[in-house]
């Protein structure tokens, strides 16, 4: 079976903001055009952070984590960031929103977090 690499997509990131970072509120995701929104994303402080995507089943499946996996330093506070990513166009309903965190401090990959799930509106 031939392997399939995830696409890099275009991501913009606000500045740390929002509610208080240790707040458990689940992030809003939402999809306008081609644009996903994730608002309430936490994430270490000063963090850039990519997007990749794949599709497979009628989703689209974006990954949002950090640029650099393998810091050798790392803020020691965390902040919740907007980001938006631009979406290819395409025949899929729906957006499946996943992150992870840097592997920093561990001793292998970080887990795969699922962050929810949107639909797309024409």
């Amino acid at each position: 079976m031939e392997r399939v690499e995830p696409t890099r997509l275009k991501l913009s990131q606000s500045g740390c903001g929002g509610a208080h970072p240790r707040s458990r509120r689940a992030p809003v995701i939402s999809v306008m055009g081609r644009t996903l929104i994730v608002e309430g994303l936490r994430r270490r402080c000063n963090q850039a952070l990519g997007a990749w995507c794949k599709l497979g089943d009628g989703v689209l499946k974006v990954m949002i984590r950090p640029v650099d996996m393998n810091p050798r330093m790392a803020a020691r506070c965390s902040c919740l960031y907007t980001v938006h990513v631009t979406i290819p166009a395409g025949s899929y309903e729906r957006v499946a929103v996943l992150s992870r965190s840097s592997n920093y401090g561990l001793d292998g990959e970080s887990p795969i977090e699922r962050v929810g799930i949107a639909r797309r509106r024409p």
